[in-house]
């Protein structure tokens, strides 16, 4: 009761009963006390490891999202005030802001992926054909994707994801 009371009032999960060998209730009550404790003790580091992931995953989309935020209000600065501007310099203002605009897209995407993940919603199984997503995907980041039809089953917007990730990286270091 004493230990019980002193974890209780420092909230110190690392504290455990003596071990006891008798085979009885008091046997049988300290084991399952502190097995009960190592398994608060592990939930309690795991979520504060999670937890710490995500401060962190949330302080680097800040970062990443500043980036296109700036580029965009800059463009949209210029075009605004700048309407003399020659349209080879308008178009690629206009151009900019897309490709940062489908940027924030991205990270947004991942950002709802992430909370989905962590909440632990289940994935949604289709049958889906690879070709098709991988062409979509591959159009709306500006990449010419041949792929044979391949149908499996997964989640469309997980596979989605992946594949604008792969194309994004692709398009960061693989050179062209």
């Amino acid at each position: 009761a004493e230990t019980a009371e002193q974890i209780s009032a420092t909230g110190d999960l690392g504290r455990r009963l003596p071990s006891v060998e008798a085979d009885d209730e008091v046997g049988t009550l300290t084991r399952n006390f502190n097995s009960m404790m190592d398994r608060l003790q592990h939930s309690q580091h795991a979520l504060a490891q999670s937890l710490e992931r995500q401060r962190k995953f949330a302080a680097d989309a800040s970062h990443e999202l500043r980036t296109p935020l700036t580029t965009i209000r800059s463009n949209a600065g210029f075009l605004a005030d700048t309407p003399s501007a020659s349209t080879q310099d308008r178009s690629e203002a206009v151009d900019d802001i897309r490709a940062e605009a489908d940027r924030m897209a991205r990270l947004v995407d991942d950002l709802l992926g992430m909370a989905r993940s962590e909440a632990g919603a289940p994935l949604r199984l289709t049958d889906v054909d690879l070709a098709a997503v991988a062409t979509d995907v591959g159009r709306l980041q500006g990449a010419a994707v041949e792929a044979m039809s391949v149908v499996v089953p997964g989640d469309e917007e997980a596979i989605r994801r992946m594949l604008t990730i792969v194309i994004d990286n692709v398009h960061r270091h693989g050179g062209g």
